[in-house]
């Protein structure tokens, strides 16, 4: 009787463990060897949401769902849009921090100096933007869990940030442009599938860099990112620079 305990109790602790093994985003964040998987911010436990349905322009703070026209983040504040419809456009001010899941967008999402700007999954009908933002050690940038633009592009430039990510995008009429950024943790473009050209430019700090598994319609571009850089392989119909089919 003892024995028969004593395997039951291994049994269920062996369980256990393995229950609690896997990370929340261990498949979306799975990409270049010898790169270490992005680790969710604060954006990650977004609890519960508080429900607004206006026509009106929405100052966001906290975390919401519902309908809104447009959507802005003012300078500092911090908002968190889970399952939501804006029929026009999202803006995030200086220093502001938006995180946007799984929301239906019919216009554009705009970072103008955001410290940090996150993705994840939905569909928009216009682009994703940010620049100029301030955001060192932190993921500033992440776009990811397969989000769709039917119609724009996403542009990146010049943010000083810990890392810019941008995985598993479907772009089905625009363009990828990451310029003139510096990350002290990392920029990769992964497994993105882009309808037109992606270009990867001028791209500094020590953070290692990586343009791998995308799909890419017409040109592929790399040009004076500062090293560590992995460019390939992807697909592309045309292929220039640091990156490879």
């Amino acid at each position: 009787m003892k024995n028969t305990l004593t395997l039951l109790a291994t049994i269920l602790l062996v369980t256990a463990c393995a229950d609690g093994a896997t990370a929340p985003d261990a498949a979306v964040n799975g990409g270049v060897a010898g790169m270490s998987p992005l680790t969710e911010t604060s954006s990650a436990s977004i609890g519960s949401a508080t429900r607004f349905d206006t026509d009106e322009d929405f100052d966001c703070r906290g975390v919401v769902t519902g309908t809104f026209q447009n959507v802005y983040v003012r300078s500092g504040q911090s908002c968190t849009l889970t399952s939501a419809t804006v029929k026009g456009n999202i803006l995030a001010e200086s220093r502001a921090r938006l995180f946007v899941f799984e929301t239906t967008t019919g216009g554009n999402i705009d970072g103008v100096e955001a410290a940090q700007l996150h993705v994840r999954g939905g569909r928009l009908e216009g682009s994703i933007q940010a620049q100029d933002g301030q955001s060192a050690g932190q993921i500033g940038i992440r776009i990811y869990g397969g989000t769709v633009l039917s119609q724009g592009s996403i542009t990146i430039q010049k943010m000083n940030t810990g890392s810019i990510s941008i995985t598993d995008a479907v772009l089905q009429k625009g363009n990828i442009q990451v310029q003139e950024n510096t990350t002290d943790g990392r920029l990769e473009l992964l497994r993105n599938r882009v309808a037109q050209n992606v270009e990867v430019f001028v791209n500094g700090g020590a953070g290692a860099k990586a343009v791998v598994g995308n799909t890419v319609s017409q040109k592929l571009s790399c040009k004076d990112n500062t090293g560590p850089f992995t460019g390939g392989p992807n697909r592309a119909g045309d292929v220039e620079g640091q990156c490879r089919r």
